[in-house]
């Protein structure tokens, strides 16, 4: 990643708790455990959905390695982090980041490509850099 300029990539990390998925497959979807083992490994995230607050199970927020599920309690051993790169593709450093995904494992990670235009790429980037911060104008009275 360091072939790219710094401003391009962005780092965000997820957690799941595969325990609270688990559950879900056996428990509530009726799943025999090897048919739910084998749905967990497919699994896929959306690139929507890894950019969306980790506030939902089976996602949470670790504060520490450590830490238990918030929503079923199960030990670390359950936990699964995602580590997510983002890179804003440019005509400058398309060959760049070509060149990096070509030599990623293939069984070790996941390439998601979301194809946006300027505008919405501009307005993604004031909504995370911009403070957020409210005017009131008199009305002159």
């Amino acid at each position: 990643m360091s072939a790219l300029p710094v401003e391009n990539v962005a780092q965000l990390e997820k957690w799941i708790c595969l325990a609270c998925v688990l559950d879900v497959f056996t428990r509530h979807m009726g799943l025999a455990p090897r048919t739910a083992q084998l749905e967990i490994k497919r699994y896929a995230p959306s690139v929507q959905e890894l950019y969306t607050p980790a506030i939902t199970r089976p996602y949470f927020e670790a504060r520490s390695v450590k830490d238990g599920c918030p929503y079923c309690g199960s030990s670390s051993k359950w936990h699964a982090r995602l580590s997510v790169h983002r890179i804003e593709s440019t005509k400058s450093t398309d060959a760049s980041r070509r060149q990096i995904l070509k030599s990623l494992p293939d069984k070790q990670f996941l390439v998601l490509e979301e194809q946006t235009t300027r505008q919405h790429a501009f307005y993604e980037w004031l909504t995370r850099s911009a403070p957020v911060s409210i005017w009131t104008i008199p009305n002159g009275s």
